[in-house]
């Protein structure tokens, strides 16, 4: 990846924004005590060793521009201060469930709970991804705003652990059992960065998972270098969507068949009801592999 920064006239590899992650992660390092700032309006408790709105834009965006909806129950993965959380239930989530795999994560965001009187609306626990997930616990919106930094070192403390995943194990993980844990129409919201992360990667998850991918926000910022932060929405693909087709999008009728992948893996066998691509066939792309309608 090369792409010209405004703070320099050489190209910037994928390498110099890594680096420059971790330069700001450690500059957040040097916080000793808790102390308050304000994002998006309010006031939040920051504590030591937990991912900081002040140091890293990326909380502030999302709190600001996740679409939430009136009266659903979320989920929230890497939770870090909780100021995303509480703000989906200012602005109208029912119930907030938030899980972080840092206990000084998990303290700082049980602090603002407290301070927002959020008890009745906004829960944390502590485990890795959807570990503290009861059987039966579902939602209608699950949302990460994802360490999107690509290493391939496994051996990482907790809080490099909120901007940098080695090998995308978790972030695979995350995307790939989501619908185990969404409503019938659940959502899977991602929060994500084309310039900081492997949106390749995030491509090839989406795909295995057989999920629809859209982008539905995007800022652009600035961390020593340019940025843009995104949403993205992932959804089931099911009956009665309009299916978008990666060659020349959608036409007006519709036909049932069995849905068959290219190349297809063995559980891969849905009934789906497609629209009549303009390109003349019946198919659609799910991140980029096709699939043909066997009448």
């Amino acid at each position: 990846m090369k792409i010209e920064g405004r703070k320099s006239k050489r190209q910037l590899e994928y390498q110099d924004y890594v680096n420059a992650t971790q330069q700001i992660l450690d500059q957040s390092k040097l916080e000793t005590v808790p102390y308050k700032i304000k994002v998006a309006g309010k006031e939040f408790i920051i504590y030591p060793n937990v991912f900081s709105p002040k140091y890293f834009h990326d909380t502030k965006i999302f709190a600001e521009n996740l679409p939430v909806k009136e009266g659903e129950e979320m989920l929230e993965i890497g939770p870090a201060t909780g100021v995303v959380s509480i703000m989906a239930a200012y602005r109208g989530a029912r119930k907030v469930l938030a899980i972080d795999i840092n206990p000084d994560a998990v303290k700082n965001t049980k602090a603002n709970i407290e301070l927002h009187q959020m008890k009745d609306k906004v829960e944390v626990r502590q485990g890795d991804l959807y570990s503290p997930l009861l059987p039966k616990e579902k939602f209608d919106t699950i949302f990460w705003n994802t360490p999107f930094g690509f290493v391939e070192n496994k051996d990482i403390p907790d809080l490099e652990k909120a901007v940098f995943d080695p090998g995308y194990v978790s972030t695979e993980k995350f995307i790939t059992e989501a619908k185990q844990h969404l409503k019938q129409d659940g959502r899977l919201l991602i929060g994500f960065s084309t310039t900081l992360g492997r949106y390749d990667l995030l491509q090839q998850f989406v795909e295995k998972a057989h999920l629809s991918l859209r982008s539905i926000s995007k800022t652009v910022s600035e961390e020593i270098h340019p940025v843009t932060f995104e949403i993205f929405e992932a959804e089931k693909i099911c009956v009665d969507k309009k299916l978008q087709c990666a060659n020349k999008g959608l036409g007006t009728s519709t036909t049932k068949g069995t849905l068959h992948e290219k190349n297809p893996s063995p559980d891969l066998s849905h009934s789906l009801v497609l629209r009549q691509c303009e390109c003349g066939r019946e198919c659609l792309a799910v991140g980029g592999p096709q699939y043909e309608l066997s009448k």
